[in-house]
């Protein structure tokens, strides 16, 4: 089983501090929503998966973790997750789209690139 290539607070960095704020501070809930669409393999959110994961956001940041575990072989133990997303939902979502971005994935919307798998530039 591999690692989560991405660490968990590695994008406290100066140049994904911006992308940070929007995509898992302030987006993190919807960010969350499409990870889980990209990992399960559909092309976008259906609108089940947009009410589920708005109306128990921790339950969904959960799922969307193991969603993402599961399709990378990434070992994690469920308890350590479920831990980490009580108490920083948006280092998990951040961490997510790091590893996503490295596995060749568009795991959100908001700041991507449309061209390519890399944040648009401020």
């Amino acid at each position: 089983m591999a690692q989560w290539d991405a660490d968990l607070f590695g994008f406290l960095n100066e140049k994904d501090l911006p992308n940070c704020l929007v995509d898992g501070w302030i987006c993190g809930a919807c960010s969350s929503v499409v990870q889980r669409a990209t990992a399960e393999g559909k092309k976008d959110p259906e609108p089940l998966d947009w009410i589920l994961g708005l109306c128990c956001v921790p339950c969904s940041l959960w799922y969307t973790r193991q969603q993402v575990e599961k399709k990378y072989g990434i070992h994690s133990d469920p308890i350590v997750d479920a831990v980490l997303v009580l108490f920083c939902g948006p280092c998990t979502v951040q961490q997510q789209i790091h590893e996503m971005s490295k596995k060749g994935d568009k795991p959100c919307q908001f700041l991507m690139s449309t061209d390519s798998n890399q944040y648009v530039k401020f």
